[in-house]
């Protein structure tokens, strides 16, 4: 595909200000795009960029899960621009950080006797850009920390989880026990509990040996409720006689990570923060 495409980015709130025009050949996606305008910037940080299509005809924001597949046309402008949110400040620095390295290197270069004509001018730029990059990372995290996973500020979060039983899990070494006559028995772990998703409902999976067979179960609670008092609970026993059936409610052994994370599917917004209508929510990653 023949001819240019127009490219601005403005990477501070100020739309005015900070802005660098340059022409990029027509073919490349948005995301190759955003690499040449800003390309120090951090992939988590894309979620803070809009991207707009401009001609003289019409202007259209393109939702970030499209950047990969839109290929704007030639005599069509392109313009990346930072807006406001959540830890804005610090990826509105990195991008600027970005950009001035990418701005300050040839010179830096040219300092060191290498030109533009130079075989190595290429590699010498890209290690300065890289290097100003990090040291100005650096002293970015160290003024403004990056977000940490754990919650700290008092905030109120839905954690969306069934949290899983509280009986013990024996150790490696540890036997099997071994029950004569009656008693009231918390059991331990046979194996570890994991969960498992059903459109909007979450179950949790266990299961638990109350010891050697055969033994007569009976009473289950589930702390001091009869387990006959809840609803959409599934339990199986086996006495522990040679010709039970296998357990089928839990078929096998499950290791779960727990990564608490929440899942969330943000509608495209404009510069003024406000909803797109028509446009798809950003598919989750």
């Amino acid at each position: 595909m023949n001819g240019l495409v127009q490219l601005t980015t403005a990477p501070v709130i100020d739309p005015g200000s900070a802005r660098l025009d340059m022409t990029v050949p027509a073919g490349a996606t948005i995301d190759d795009m955003i690499t040449i305008g800003l390309p120090s910037l951090a992939v988590i940080d894309r979620k803070h960029l809009r991207v707009t299509l401009v001609s003289a005809e019409s202007m259209m924001p393109v939702p970030q899960q499209f950047w990969k597949q839109v290929r704007p046309k030639a005599g069509v402008r392109v313009v990346i621009r930072v807006v406001p949110g959540k830890n804005a400040v610090r990826s509105i620095l990195m991008v600027v950080v970005s950009i001035a390295a990418f701005a300050l290197a040839p010179a830096i270069a040219g300092a060191f006797g290498f030109t533009a004509a130079s075989a190595g001018f290429g590699l010498v730029k890209g290690l300065i850009t890289a290097g100003l990059t990090a040291i100005a990372s650096l002293a970015i995290n160290a003024l403004i920390p990056p977000p940490q996973a754990n919650n700290n500020d008092g905030e109120k979060r839905n954690t969306f989880q069934v949290s899983g039983w509280r009986n013990r899990v024996p150790g490696d070494s540890e036997p099997v026990p071994m029950l004569f006559g009656t008693h009231r028995v918390a059991p331990v772990f046979a194996a570890t509990t994991y969960t498992e998703i059903v459109g909007d409902e979450q179950f949790v999976r266990g299961l638990f040996t109350f010891g050697y067979g055969a033994l007569s179960l009976s009473d289950i609670r589930i702390g001091e409720t009869s387990i006959d008092e809840y609803d959409e609970v599934e339990i199986e026993t086996r006495s522990g006689y040679a010709g039970d059936g296998p357990v089928t409610l839990y078929p096998r052994q499950v290791i779960e990570e727990a990564t608490g994370i929440e899942l969330v599917r943000p509608l495209p917004r404009d510069d003024a923060g406000e909803v797109i209508e028509g446009q798809p929510a950003e598919e989750n990653r």
